[in-house]
Formats: C-alpha cells, sequence, structure tokens
C-alpha cells in the first residue's frame, strides 16, 4: 500500500501560520489504460481517453470524505497520477465539490 500525500506545505508569512493545499490530479503520458483507477473513483471522474486517461477536474474531490488518500493513486500500477501544480484546490473547494456532487445523485 503506497501512501502518498498531495499536499505541499505553504508558509504564510503574514500570518506566520502553515496550512496545506491540495493539487488537483492529473494522469501523465505513462499511463497505460489498465482501467484500474476508473473503476475505483467513487464520483467517476476518470475517462477513458485516446491513448491515456483522464480526470475530470470538475468531479475529482481526491476521494475526500471518502477515503484517506485519492483511490486511483493507491491503484495505479505505474504510478502514472500525479498532482497538477498548475490547479491548486483548498481543503474547503474539495468539500463543496463533494456537496454539490451528492446533489446531483
Amino acid at each position: 500500500n503506497r501512501t502518498r500525500k498531495i499536499y505541499v506545505l505553504i508558509y504564510i508569512k503574514e500570518l506566520k501560520t502553515i496550512r496545506f493545499t491540495n493539487m488537483a490530479l492529473i494522469i501523465n503520458n505513462e499511463c497505460i489504460a489498465c482501467d484500474a483507477c476508473r473503476e475505483e473513483c467513487p464520483t467517476i471522474a476518470i475517462e477513458e481517453g485516446d491513448p491515456i486517461y483522464y480526470i475530470d477536474p470538475d468531479r475529482c474531490i481526491e476521494c475526500v470524505g471518502v477515503y484517506d488518500e485519492p483511490a486511483c493513486i493507491s491503484v495505479c500500477p505505474v504510478d502514472c497520477i500525479v498532482p497538477d501544480k498548475d490547479n491548486v484546490e483548498s481543503i474547503a473547494k474539495l468539500q463543496f465539490k463533494v456537496k454539490n456532487l451528492s446533489k446531483e445523485e
């Protein structure tokens, strides 16, 4: 069981506090389209692409409130799911997405 934290430690000088910020996830070119991640995703955020899979950032909640870590990362046999440094999301934003997605059901 691989435990990875997708957190970036950010020091805010003005507040002199430390907080953790989540980064959205992306699937890189090492994807072998094995379907393992897609089956584990609780919000059906992973879609089949050509040639690699794609994570819909509007549906991905990084398994907040469901698992301790993103399930897709745990099951990926080639470690191709990585943080997207260009798309940082707070825990509050992820929790907001969880609420909105559960309203859809």
